[in-house]
């Protein structure tokens, strides 16, 4: 899975407007890498799960414990 280098990082928020220092910009950069990972690997758990028929979705009305 490709990532956005922090350099591109920059130059899209100077696109839009956006100015922040090389510290800001590493943070964000590495939170939205985890956010990616973290949805990449739900994307593909869900792939997985049609493949073997289980593609029920849990409840998010219930409460746990």
């Amino acid at each position: 899975m490709g990532m956005v280098s922090e350099e591109r990082c920059r130059e899209i928020f100077a696109k839009h407007g956006y100015h922040f220092s090389k510290e800001e910009i590493t943070i964000i950069h590495n939170f939205l890498s985890v956010m990616a990972r973290a949805e990449y690997k739900s994307y593909l758990k869900q792939k997985e799960d049609e493949k073997k028929g289980n593609n029920l979705h849990p409840r998010i009305d219930r409460r746990s414990g």
